[in-house]
């Protein structure tokens, strides 16, 4: 009987686990803590701890949205082949290509397409050259056909990769910051795909399906607008601590003599139990994951000629000294520096 009951009874108790957490659900039972629930939780820890009042609409930086696709679009001019030239050119593949780009289908061709396209008529029209006469009227037509693609090469290169809705989506900001989960799985496709395009450039291979894979993967995602909204989120916040942070240290020393408190002891705990434990590993994975993304996105645009307006709006996002990369690292520093000020007060010094 002892044991039906306790069978009975751990039946019971088992059931009632599943009644609660169905019941739960709905309000959150398994739901993540976003990024933003946890910045602010952590700046309603320190301004309690230190007795200060928090801050109301902070002013904050506006995120530039990325070109649009005709702003970024270099405009190529045709090599033109007239039609019986075209049809001298039977003996070589090169017909067929042109063709092909000459198709309805073909005027359409945009992004990998283009790339591939490119190189198999270089290709090609090299090889033409190499099987004709050299006293071939077509040499001519060839080489001033090569001349123009490889006079063009880079602005085709760039329309191709940075002129395309592939990257305007990894780009695009209509989506919500990172949360710790997210920012926990590294982005290794995305970090695989703008590594195969740099390598590309300086080693074109015309595996249809290998780079047709990476142009795939950039359209999956709108990561780099995730992380930048991440950063801009992380900025704000850690401003904001160090404005309550300021505001204690301009009144009497936490600590008398550098010796510990009671207060001191509660805002050690929101030290290290909400910003060392909470708040600083989403900034280094954060920091981690922006650095390697931006670093090899930099390296591609730099092997190509940018566009002025790409150039302005990457000035905003990574390479000039105010722009959100570089006031992230910049917010990380002061926000360090902050609490160390703080905490030396009573005689320690987080490292």
């Amino acid at each position: 009987m002892v044991i039906l009951f306790k069978q009975a009874s751990l039946k019971l108790s088992w059931a009632r686990g599943i009644v609660l957490c169905v019941t739960f659900v709905l309000a959150g039972c398994y739901s993540e803590e976003t990024t933003e629930d946890i910045f602010d939780n952590y700046l309603y820890r320190l301004s309690n701890s230190l007795e200060v009042d928090r801050f109301k609409n902070l002013p904050e930086k506006s995120l530039n949205w990325y070109p649009n696709k005709s702003i970024l679009l270099y405009d190529i001019p045709d090599a033109d082949i007239n039609i019986m030239q075209f049809f001298q050119l039977s003996t070589c593949d090169l017909q067929r290509l042109i063709g092909e780009r000459n198709s309805s289908l073909g005027k359409l061709m945009t992004g990998y397409h283009s790339l591939l396209y490119e190189e198999q008529f270089l290709a090609l029209a090299k090889r033409c050259q190499a099987i004709l006469e050299d006293s071939s009227p077509l040499q001519e037509i060839l080489q001033t056909a090569i001349k123009h693609k490889e006079t063009y090469q880079g602005q085709i290169r760039w329309n191709a990769i940075f002129a395309t809705e592939e990257m305007s989506f990894l780009f695009s900001l209509g989506t919500q910051p990172l949360n710790g989960e997210s920012l926990s799985n590294a982005p290794t496709e995305l970090i695989s795909a703008l590594e195969y395009l740099n390598s590309w450039l300086s080693k074109p291979s015309m595996d249809k399906t290998a780079l047709a894979l990476q142009y795939e993967t950039l359209a999956k995602r709108k990561y780099i607008g995730e992380l930048r909204l991440t950063m801009a989120t992380a900025i704000k916040t850690l401003n904001h601590a160090d404005k309550l942070i300021e505001q204690r240290l301009s009144k009497k020393p936490l600590c008398y003599q550098q010796t510990p408190n009671s207060q001191f002891a509660i805002v050690e705990q929101v030290f290290k139990k909400y910003y060392i434990g909470q708040v600083q590993p989403i900034l280094s994975k954060l920091y981690q994951q922006t650095q390697k993304t931006l670093l090899l996105i930099d390296k591609l645009q730099a092997a190509l000629p940018a566009k002025s307006e790409f150039t302005t709006f990457w000035d905003h996002v990574y390479t000039s000294e105010n722009s959100e990369w570089k006031r992230f690292e910049h917010a990380i520093t002061e926000h360090t520096q902050h609490w160390q000020q703080l905490l030396s007060q009573c005689g320690r010094l987080p490292t």
